[in-house]
């Protein structure tokens, strides 16, 4: 192979390279900075609310025991009052 072909490889295999790392830095920032989608969201609340002893969790079931007791407590009343 001559001079003018080696030089011509060479150039082609820098190039590739070139456009091959830009394609790569161009979809690692396309999907390192998306918005993260809704199963994700959801994901990232899960193991939150667990790495917090799932406080938020027991905190709703309290508040739903104690509505429970009140609609109980005012449907006693009613039945009583006929």
């Amino acid at each position: 192979m001559d001079q003018g072909g080696r030089m011509k490889e060479r150039t082609f295999v820098m190039l590739f390279f070139i456009i091959a790392g830009l394609m790569y830095t161009g979809l690692y920032v396309y999907f390192h900075h998306m918005p993260p989608s809704e199963e994700r969201k959801a994901l990232d609340e899960c193991i939150e609310e667990v790495s917090n002893n799932c406080k938020g969790l027991f905190n709703y079931a309290s508040m739903l025991e104690d509505e429970n007791a009140r609609l109980n407590r005012l449907f006693r009343e009613c039945r009583e009052s006929r």
